[in-house]
C-alpha cells in the first residue's frame, strides 16, 4: 500500500519524531561521515569512479525528483517500504553530494564552509545586481 504526503506539513508531522530521534543537532559534517560509512560498507567505494562521473550521478539524482514532479509532485510517500518522491531524490543527491566530499575531502569542515557561504549570499544584492 502506498500512503501518499500531500504538503511538507505532513511530511514533518510523520516523520519528524523519528528523524528528531536519531539525528538531533547532527551537523553536515556528521551526515557526511554517516554517509561515507555506509556507502564503504556497501560497496561503492571500489570503484575507480572520478568526479565527473559523480557529479553525473547527483545530476541523475536530480533528474528523478524533476520525474517525480512531472509525475504527480507529491513530496514524499512510502512504496512497497522504500521511501519515494520529491523530496527523497533531492535528498538522494544531498547524499551523493556529502559522500563525494567526505570521499574526496575528509578534512574539510562542511559545515564552516556552508555558512560561510549563507552569510556570503545573504550579503550580496537583490537579484545580484542583474536583471534576471
Amino acid at each position: 500500500m502506498v500512503k501518499r504526503l500531500r504538503s511538507f506539513a505532513e511530511l514533518i508531522q510523520v516523520s519528524a519524531p523519528k528523524i528528531v530521534e536519531r539525528f538531533v543537532m547532527a551537523t553536515l559534517n556528521e551526515y557526511a561521515k554517516e554517509i561515507w560509512e555506509i556507502t564503504e560498507e556497501h560497496g561503492f567505494h571500489r570503484s575507480d569512479r572520478g568526479l565527473p562521473e559523480e557529479i553525473a550521478l547527483m545530476h541523475s539524482e536530480l533528474s528523478e525528483a524533476l520525474e517525480e514532479e512531472r509525475k504527480d509532485g507529491v513530496p514524499y510517500y512510502v512504496e512497497n517500504g522504500k521511501p519515494e518522491g520529491v523530496v527523497v531524490e533531492l535528498v538522494d543527491c544531498i547524499i551523493r553530494i556529502l559522500d563525494s566530499i567526505y570521499h574526496r575531502y575528509p578534512d574539510v569542515d562542511i559545515d564552516k564552509i556552508m555558512q560561510e557561504k549563507i552569510e556570503y549570499n545573504n550579503s550580496r544584492p537583490y537579484l545580484h545586481g542583474k536583471r534576471l
